[in-house]
Formats: structure tokens, sequence, C-alpha cells
């Protein structure tokens, strides 16, 4: 009976006394706020990592390969991937020039598992659906280079006597 009405002594003296219950609370907010920092970090790094991940399928899923067409009179970029992609610019490189084309602003798309002509001219589009695009004019072997939207490259030698 005496052990009992001291643990009640002891425990009611240590719910009266107040002295350290700011830092009590205190530590447990800052816990409660970190937590909720980390997570969100968590969350903020998860989420990325995912939208990159899929960026990334999507490149490995969408190579493209170009080469001169059968007259010679431009290129012809095929998507041997299973997704759309946009082209994005396309170079012509030689030992004495290199000549980028901007290809961003003609918005071409390339459907999975199809293919579009780059005929060598000004840059319109004709009825075929085909694109014209400029091209600098040479005797020389030039490599021409394509570059798409999702970052992947192709490339081909054009020279005057290709068919």
């Amino acid at each position: 009976m005496v052990r009992k009405n001291m643990l009640q002594r002891k425990l009611s003296k240590l719910r009266g006394d107040r002295k350290g219950t700011a830092e009590i609370v205190g530590s447990v907010m800052f816990l409660v706020i970190l937590l909720f920092v980390f997570t969100n970090v968590y969350l903020w790094h998860d989420s990325a990592t995912r939208e990159m991940n899929g960026v990334l399928a999507q490149k490995m899923n969408t190579p493209v390969s170009i080469r001169v067409n059968d007259v010679g009179t431009g290129l012809v970029v095929t998507n041997n991937g299973g997704f759309e992609v946009g082209l994005e610019r396309l170079w012509f490189v030689t030992d004495s020039f290199h000549v980028p084309v901007e290809l961003r602003s003609l918005d071409l798309r390339v459907a999975a598992g199809s293919e579009v002509q780059l005929l060598f001219g000004t840059q319109t589009s004709n009825s075929n659906g085909d694109v014209e695009v400029w091209c600098p004019v040479t005797d020389e072997a030039m490599v021409c280079k394509i570059l798409t939207q999702l970052g992947n490259m192709a490339a081909c030698t054009y020279t005057s006597t290709t068919p």
C-alpha cells in the first residue's frame, strides 16, 4: 500500500511539473516537419526518375535511319521504332563546311514504322507530304546527319553521283 501511494505521488508530481514541456513539444514538431520534408523529397525524386525512365524508354524504342532516296534528289528518314518521333535538325557536313538545317519549325513528325522524304530544294511541303529542305550544292561527299527530338541520331553519306 505504501508503495502504491509513493507511485501515485510521483506520477502526480510528474503531471503537475511543467518544466521541459516546451522542449518535448518542439522536438515532436521538429520531427513531424522533418518527416514531411523528407517524404516530399522522396516523392519528388520518385516522380522525376519515373518520368525520365519513360523518356529513356521512348528514346530506346524510336531508332531512326537515314538514306539517300532512289533518284538521289533527297533523303529518306525512316522511323524503325514503335513511337512517333519529331525531327529536330539536319546537318550537312564536309571537310570544308558544316551546315545545320532547322526542322523543328516545320513540325516534321514521323509515325512509327513509316518514313518521310526530305527533298533538296526550299523549305516547303508538297502534295505528297514530302518536305523540301535547302541543301548546299557541292561536288564533295557530304555526311548527312539527322537528329530527333528525343536525341536519336542517324547519318548517311551523299555524293552528287549517288543514285
